[in-house]
């Protein structure tokens, strides 16, 4: 039976157009495009380029290990078998045949036959000679252990004596590497066979990035319940596409997303958020009021009581209504024996739908005010630090239970910051509980790194090419459980008349048609009251809403003076109430708004 011929034809014109093989640039460009069929097609991984028509039509190429009888030019000495019998022998006999040879230098020792040695002696010029060297000293080889040949793709073509040394990539891979930027420049790489001893070097540029990437639809239009894609990582050497990157949710149900403001950290947010929707999460969202319209694209989605950016009471009473949540399916789960939501029968995910919580700006959310010093501690402006302080210490105890207690039920969460300390509202209790970690940003602060990642110090850096290239918005490390720490790229397209937002606002409406609109998960002062009490104590007014009937009877309240008669003396009557006098006035004026409360609730 006939062998299969393993060279196969790329029609150069027909893709490239002209083509030439004596241009690099243009020897890059085919390289490049093997590389990436190789990565999609497993039946040419390993092919390179075996010869190119001189007028460009075609191109040949072939595994790696391929070889055909390249005996052109080579010298063959018969010698005992005594002279290559080790290294020491070697080494005499390759000083000896080589003076005895002008010209030539002793490239192979073979074995034809146990009791024959023979040696092969080939003409290298300076350049073969030097590059032989060092990849020799980067294999722990002797120089005649290898045989390095050029390739038509301009680069090289080393085939490691059997004998010699078996390629391993632990012990290898980066002292090759940085042999053959030392003989090529920065953007080549190699591939290596073990199997065959053959370890092919190409020409390359180093990898980068395009101006912007666009989600696959491959991606985008099939939901995903365990993962959320949200950018592609820096393409390996030879290559021009990266692999796309995604969180396990089942592996790391809570994500924290850190980077300065205007970096791209939105658009990876929103992304993360678009794979959660189109496979049926229950959204809900904390953020600081004046920044709330970044997630308008998604506030149709939003569950009942879910929508925490009216205020700081609004996220608080969010918060607790996710923990009702937890503990109304924890009773569930122990009723029916269940230890984890990725486990419970299909038809109860979608009774019980996972839960997505996004907790935007931390920082402004939980880290509590500084006290006004200086004043009494009845003061109104001490009184309301105090407050707020009460509020944001809700929020950061209840951010920190949701991500210690809530992943078995099926919740998940995206925490952003701008960094993960505890200054940023981000303790390290809460860091721990954080599994899978992403940086946004081209240029980010060693502190940062430092605590946001488990391991900055091998974690890589956006490359300096990227970003002197201009392709470095949107760019970040992430350290993804269960995946090497990478340099990625975020997702983002726009048009004339769509954003980002707007293209996965349209997106995710095909796939999942929302059930509420720009209203939903709105909170009541009420409701806030009933979720979290300590709103009821708020040193104002305690309303959010300027339709509340309250509005006008606490502006009275506060224009006409309050209730009763002052007994001070006249000149007296401007200046701030102290002690008891306050206190009972303050006393009177929630009475008061007591009193409407209970007017409004009965309709009067």
């Amino acid at each position: 039976m006939t062998k299969e011929n393993p060279v196969k034809k790329i029609p150069l014109k027909k893709i490239f157009g002209a083509f030439d093989k004596t241009n690099p640039d243009d020897m890059i460009k085919l390289t490049t495009l093997i590389q990436e069929k190789a990565a999609k097609d497993p039946a040419i991984k390993g092919y390179s380029v075996w010869n190119v028509d001189d007028d460009g039509t075609y191109a040949y190429i072939a595994p790696m290990n391929y070889s055909q009888d390249d005996n052109a030019g080579s010298k063959f000495i018969s010698l005992d078998v005594n002279q290559g019998a080790d290294i020491g022998a070697q080494k005499k006999t390759v000083a000896l045949l080589e003076s005895q040879n002008p010209g030539f230098y002793v490239t192979e020792f073979m074995r034809p036959e146990p009791t024959k040695c023979m040696v092969r002696l080939e003409q290298l010029d300076e350049k073969t000679l030097s590059t032989r060297r060092i990849f020799a000293a980067a294999l722990s080889v002797k120089p005649w252990q290898i045989r390095v040949t050029r390739t038509p793709e301009n680069g090289w073509r080393i085939r490691i004596k059997k004998d010699a040394t078996i390629y391993q990539a632990s012990k290898y891979d980066n002292k090759m590497q940085e042999a053959v930027e030392t003989v090529g420049k920065e953007g080549w790489f190699f591939k290596a066979d073990p199997e065959s001893g053959v370890v092919i070097v190409y020409p390359g540029n180093p990898p980068t990035f395009k101006p912007s990437i666009s989600m696959p639809k491959s991606i985008w239009s099939k939901p995903d319940v365990r993962r959320s894609y949200f950018g592609m990582k820096l393409p390996d050497k030879g290559r021009e596409t990266g692999e796309p990157l995604s969180n396990d949710w089942k592996n790391a149900s809570f994500v924290l997303v850190c980077g300065e403001a205007g970096g791209g950290k939105s658009v990876v947010i929103d992304s993360l958020i678009y794979g959660r929707l189109i496979a049926g999460a229950e959204l809900y969202i904390g953020d600081e009021q004046g920044k709330s319209t970044d997630y308008n694209w998604c506030r149709p989605y939003v569950a009942f009581n879910g929508w925490g950016c009216d205020g700081l009471e609004s996220t608080a009473a969010m918060l607790l209504q996710v923990l009702l949540k937890v503990d109304e399916r924890a009773k569930v789960w122990h009723e029916h024996g269940w230890v984890n939501w990725w486990d419970i029968p299909p038809e109860m995910k979608k009774k019980y739908p996972p839960i997505l919580l996004v907790m935007d700006e931390i920082s402004q959310l939980d880290v509590p005010a500084r006290l006004p010093a200086g004043l009494d501690k009845d003061n109104p402006d001490v009184l309301r630090k105090k407050y707020e302080n009460a509020v944001k210490f809700s929020i950061q105890e209840s951010m920190l239970q949701i991500v210690q207690k809530a992943r078995y039920v099926g919740v998940t969460g995206i925490y952003a910051s701008q960094s993960a300390t505890q200054e940023a509202g981000i303790p390290p209790i809460m860091r721990t509980n954080l599994q899978s970690k992403i940086i946004v940003g081209e240029k980010v602060p060693d502190a940062t790194r430092k605590s946001v990642l488990k391991d900055p110090k091998h974690a890589p850096v956006v490359p300096l090419n990227v970003i002197k290239e201009g392709m470095g918005k949107g760019t970040g490390v992430a350290e993804l459980v269960g995946q090497e720490a990478c340099v990625y790229k975020g997702y983002f397209e726009a048009n004339k008349n769509q954003d980002w937002v707007d293209i996965l606002a349209e997106r995710v409406r095909q796939i999942n048609p929302p059930q509420g609109d720009m209203n939903s998960g709105r909170l009541t002062w009420d409701v806030i009251v009933n979720l979290f009490p300590t709103a009821a104590g708020k040193p104002d007014d305690g309303l959010t809403s300027d339709d509340d009937p309250l509005d006008e009877a606490s502006d009275r309240l506060h224009d006409e003076g309050g209730f009763g008669i002052d007994g001070r003396d006249v000149a007296e009557h401007d200046a701030p109430l102290k002690g008891a006098a306050r206190a009972a006035h303050m006393s009177a004026i929630e009475s008061a708004k007591l009193e409407a409360r209970n007017a409004a609730a009965k309709g009067m």
